[in-house]
């Protein structure tokens, strides 16, 4: 058995037809979507095709096996966080995912500054702009990166603790390369 009856009755109802899609249903971790992705993908494909329903390909820029999994982290993203990348990249706002997944929305900017971390395709411009960024790097030179904290009193309360968290983890991901 390769999924549960439930993992199988989301893929028959939402019928994924790119690997994002297919990451975003429960059930479907890294692992599974690297061993069985193409493969299940290609029947529903096959399927849709017969039943004269539309087939989108797989388009650029969309979650592929190689952008899922980093190999410098030996493929170790946890399928709660391979879940929030698949629904970003399908265009969910934070809080969209946080509502679609039940959870906190600074649950999820916590899993995209891991993603950062992962060296995860997320941009961050489209969370902080660029001239913040700058400063909130100015920042961790001045002050270090360890504490949230420490950052957000040196920045001032203009400053919320998603943008220093998102830039620090850009940042972290810049010292381990």
């Amino acid at each position: 058995m390769v999924f549960a009856d439930s993992t199988l009755k989301s893929m028959a109802q939402q019928q994924p037809q790119t690997l994002a899609e297919f990451a975003a249903i429960s059930g479907v971790g890294s692992r599974k979507l690297i061993q069985y992705g193409d493969k299940f993908l290609d029947e529903i494909r096959a399927f849709r095709g017969e039943q004269g329903m539309p087939v989108t390909e797989a388009e650029e820029n969309v979650l592929t096996v190689e952008d899922a999994i980093d190999p410098s982290d030996n493929g170790s993203i946890s399928e709660t966080l391979m879940t929030t990348l698949a629904l970003y990249q399908q265009g969910h706002s934070p809080e969209e995912i946080a509502r679609k997944r039940k959870i906190k929305s600074n649950t999820v900017m916590s899993h995209l500054a891991e993603l950062i971390e992962h060296h995860q395709p997320i941009d961050l411009n489209r969370f902080v702009e660029p001239s913040r960024q700058g400063k909130i790097r100015d920042a961790i030179a001045q002050v270090g990166a360890l504490s949230l904290g420490t950052l957000r009193t040196h920045l001032g309360e203009e400053y919320s603790y998603d943008e220093i968290k998102l830039v620090r983890a850009d940042w972290h991901r810049e010292q381990s390369a």
